[in-house]
């Protein structure tokens, strides 16, 4: 199956104050064990583990922020194939649990 991934300039996530563990691939394909950010859009109940990070913003456990972030469309080298990728447009509120 072939999703585009497309650009996105502006959208509001949560982050959630403690990371998840989830499972990332290496660049050899290999699946290994990690910790990751949690992640819900500001309506959603749910949060997602985020296979990534968010460029520009540094994270620190025990509080949760909202995050103003856009989606730009970068070529993954390892696959030749496009991926989205997250940037940090603002922090807009960081509030410790």
């Amino acid at each position: 199956m072939n999703v585009k991934v497309v650009n996105i300039p502006s959208f509001e996530i949560e982050v959630a104050p403690l990371k998840a563990v989830c499972e990332l691939s290496t660049a050899e394909g290999t699946k290994v064990e990690a910790e990751c950010l949690q992640y819900r859009q500001t309506y959603q109940k749910n949060y997602t583990p985020l296979n990534g990070n968010i460029q520009g913003f540094t994270y620190e456990p025990n509080y949760r922020y909202i995050l103003d972030v856009r989606q730009e469309v970068m070529m993954d080298e390892n696959t030749n194939m496009t991926k989205p990728v997250w940037i940090l447009n603002e922090v807009v509120s960081k509030t410790a649990e």
